[in-house]
């Protein structure tokens, strides 16, 4: 009777809350909800059956306009918990102009404007793709010093700018990570080149070619905490470059790249909470054996 009382007051007590904000009017039949159709202009850019690129979409609000996401993988949308070193990004380098080379390296394949009374695209001829080869790295002591050091010209402006970034041949890294790049020689030759070859959200898989010892960028972003990288199998560090990215040291040759997400500490404690939840079921499933359980009779003289 107490186990059944508290869970009649837990359920009392979540539904009163839950009632605040699902109300009856939000139970509606799946064809009744209303679509997001797509534009002329999303259509032509969904023909592109590449299965990883990035738009720029700068028709409306490129930051708090979520619809673009419906569609397209983004450089802006609307996240109300967007990662603090992205969030820098936007700040020093795409907020009201855009750098052209913080686009590249982002593979941005497409950018959406307005023309007339219409949105457009214009395809990013100068997208870095989904990783490549550089042929020298810029060393930053600060994290104001790295994300400075990616400036070049604005998007639509023809001045050019001086000691530009060039994300395609350079990758500036924080000296922190010097340990990872002592006395490694690397560069690339003229049929150097990285492809994807699967694409997942906790997986992606890359095909690499270059005959010297590369250091290759990855458009993605660099999270260390689950993140790790293999290059045929074989585990790689990876390194923090452009202020946002990764990056990793591989052999001369062709390879296959691995990046996979697999954060120990959750898979740890999740099998520790399946173990637990075993045990506390066990547990119930014994109290109330015990409790309906018909006992001895007591023996009488």
């Amino acid at each position: 009777m107490v186990i059944g009382g508290i869970v009649l007051l837990i359920a009392i007590d979540i539904m009163s809350v839950a009632r605040h904000y699902l109300t009856e009017d939000k139970f509606v039949e799946k064809e009744e909800v209303e679509t997001v159709t797509p534009r002329p202009v999303d259509q032509q850019i969904l023909a592109d059956k590449d299965p990883y690129y990035r738009v720029l979409d700068i028709s409306s609000d490129p930051y708090n306009d979520a619809t673009q996401a419906y569609f397209h993988k983004c450089i802006g949308g609307y996240s109300p918990a967007k990662m603090e070193a992205y969030q820098d990004m936007i700040d020093v380098h795409m907020s009201g102009s855009f750098n052209t080379e913080v686009l590249n390296m982002l593979n941005t394949k497409y950018i959406i404007f307005n023309s007339g009374n219409a949105a457009v695209a214009a395809p990013n001829t100068t997208a870095n793709g989904n990783g490549w080869f550089v042929n020298e790295v810029k060393w930053a002591n600060t994290a104001d010093e790295e994300i400075l050091a990616l400036n070049a010209k604005k998007l639509g402006d023809t001045a050019e700018v001086a000691n530009a970034f060039n994300s395609k041949n350079t990758a500036v890294i924080r000296n922190t990570f010097k340990n990872e790049l002592d006395n490694y020689s690397f560069g690339k030759d003229s049929t150097a080149k990285i492809m994807l070859t699967k694409y997942g959200l906790n997986d992606l898989t890359f095909q690499s070619k270059n005959s010297q010892n590369g250091l290759a960028v990855f458009a993605d972003i660099y999270y260390p905490y689950g993140w790790k990288a293999y290059v045929d199998g074989k585990e790689t560090p990876i390194i923090k470059a452009n202020y946002l990215l990764r990056a990793i040291k591989v052999p001369a040759g062709e390879h296959k790249i691995e990046f996979k997400f697999h954060p120990e500490t959750f898979y740890k404690y999740d099998r520790i909470a399946g173990i637990t939840s075993l045990l506390l079921i066990g547990l119930c499933g014994f109290s109330l054996f015990r409790l309906i359980k018909p006992g001895k009779k007591e023996e009488t003289a």
